[in-house]
C-alpha cells in the first residue's frame, strides 16, 4: 500500500480523528451482527456452491425419491388386499363367519380357501404363505409380492408411456 499512496495522503488518511467524518467506534452488537452476517453469507455461498456442484447427484435423488411418493398408491394396488369400496369389501380373502378369539383376546379369522389355510407359515416363523398359497393369492385375488409389485409398477409405467406415444 505504501506504493500506492504517497507520504501526504497517508498523513491526511493518519489525521483523520473517530467520528470525525461520520466514523464512529462499532458498539460490540454492531461487532457480533456484522460477524455473525459475514457468516452466514458465507454458509450460504459454500451451500449454494455445494448444490450446483453436485447437481449430477441430486437431481435424480430428488425425482427418484418424490417418484417414491407418487408410485406408492400404485404399489398399495398391486399388494395390499382387500379393497375398500364404500362398505364393501373387493377381493377379501378372509372368512369373517369364522371368527375365533386368541389367546390375546382379538378376533383372528380363517382364510376362505383351505389351499391358503393349509400353506400358511406359523407366525413364529415367520408368518406368510408356502409358494402354493403365493401363487393362489396371486392367481385368485391378484395381490402379490413386493418385488412383484415393484415389476408390475414398472412394466404398467412403460406401457402407459408406451400408449402415449
Amino acid at each position: 500500500m505504501e506504493q500506492n499512496v504517497d507520504a501526504p495522503q497517508l498523513d491526511e488518511v493518519a489525521s483523520v480523528r473517530l467520528g470525525a467524518m461520520g466514523t464512529r467506534r462499532w458498539k460490540r452488537g454492531e461487532i457480533i451482527w456484522a460477524a455473525n452476517n459475514g457468516l452466514s453469507f458465507i454458509a450460504v455461498s459454500v451451500g449454494i456452491t455445494a448444490l450446483i456442484y453436485f447437481e449430477f447427484v441430486l437431481a435424480p435423488l430428488t425425482i427418484s425419491y418424490f417418484m417414491t411418493f407418487l408410485l406408492a398408491p400404485v404399489m398399495n394396488v398391486f399388494e395390499h388386499r382387500p379393497f375398500v369400496c364404500g362398505k364393501t369389501y373387493v377381493c377379501e380373502p378372509l372368512d369373517h363367519s369364522s371368527g375365533a378369539k386368541n389367546e390375546d383376546g382379538e378376533m383372528e379369522f380363517k382364510y376362505s380357501s383351505p389351499l391358503l389355510e393349509d400353506n400358511k407359515i406359523p407366525s413364529e416363523d415367520g408368518g406368510g404363505f408356502k409358494f402354493a398359497g403365493c401363487m393362489f393369492f396371486l392367481f385368485r385375488y391378484g395381490a402379490m409380492g413386493h418385488g412383484m409389485a415393484l415389476l408390475a409398477c414398472i412394466i404398467s409405467i412403460v406401457a402407459g408411456f408406451a400408449g402415449l406415444v
